[in-house]
C-alpha cells in the first residue's frame, strides 16, 4: 500500500491538488510517470505540467516547493 503523501493546495487558485498517472511510450524506458494537477478544472494547472516525474514522491516534492 502506498504511503500517504500530502500535497499542498494549488499555488495559483488554492484548490486541492491530486496525482495523475501518465503512460509514456515514445522511446522512453519509463513505462509510467506521475504529475500533480489542480482539481479545479478552470485553473490552468488543471491539466498538469509539460513534464512528468518518475515517482509520486518526486512529483509531490516538486509541487510542494512551489511558491
Amino acid at each position: 500500500m502506498d504511503k500517504l503523501i500530502e500535497l499542498k493546495p494549488c499555488p495559483f487558485c488554492g484548490s486541492k491538488a491530486n496525482f495523475i498517472k501518465r503512460h509514456i511510450v515514445n522511446g522512453c524506458d519509463q513505462p509510467e510517470a506521475f504529475d500533480v494537477v489542480c482539481e479545479e478544472l478552470d485553473c490552468h494547472m488543471g491539466d498538469g505540467a509539460d513534464y512528468y516525474f518518475t515517482s509520486k514522491d518526486v512529483a509531490a516534492e516538486s509541487w510542494n516547493k512551489r511558491i
